[in-house]
């Protein structure tokens, strides 16, 4: 066993310290960190507590808000369940009177078509008779009968007026 002493390389001393500095040196870096994390957390825990003392005050208040606000859902349901009830029936009711004045209008417009030549001839009579009546009463000089159609505009000024 006395010729068995093995020598260590100087190049595994020389890594075997650097490693050894380089971890006691990240060591007290990470010292350092943890001081001014603590620091830190000392700081922000006045402000987390007011914070927490804040959201405790609340807490009842948003209880009673949302105990109104599931009162109030309750009875909107109830308004609208009420409301689609009355739509029912008002519209079930519409759809009778419409039924009955469409009913109305087609015996009516039955009985014009019925009436329509009659009333036709009778006012082309009453016409005919009134201009009758104007040439006795104004003498024997004939009168001429004009009727007024409204002039259509002419295709220049519809695009005159559609430029400008």
């Amino acid at each position: 066993m006395n010729g068995m002493v093995t020598e260590i390389p100087t190049w595994w001393l020389i890594l075997s310290g650097i490693f050894f500095a380089l971890v006691a040196l990240l060591f007290l870096v990470l010292c350092v960190l943890v001081s001014k994390l603590i620091t830190v957390v000392s700081k922000l825990e006045p402000q987390v507590s007011s914070l927490i003392k804040k959201v405790d005050e609340l807490v009842p208040a948003v209880k009673g808000l949302v105990e109104k606000v599931e009162d109030l859902t309750v009875k909107v349901e109830g308004i609208a369940d009420s409301t689609r009830g009355t739509i029912d029936t008002v519209g079930g009711n519409a759809k009778s009177i419409a039924k009955a004045v469409d009913g109305i209008a087609t015996a009516a417009s039955q009985r014009f078509q019925q009436f329509a030549p009659l009333l036709g001839t009778l006012m082309a009579g009453m016409r005919i008779f009134n201009m009758y009546r104007d040439y006795k009463s104004h003498g024997k000089e004939s009168k001429k009968v004009t009727v007024e159609v409204a002039a259509l505009p002419a295709k220049d000024s519809d695009e005159k007026g559609k430029k400008g």
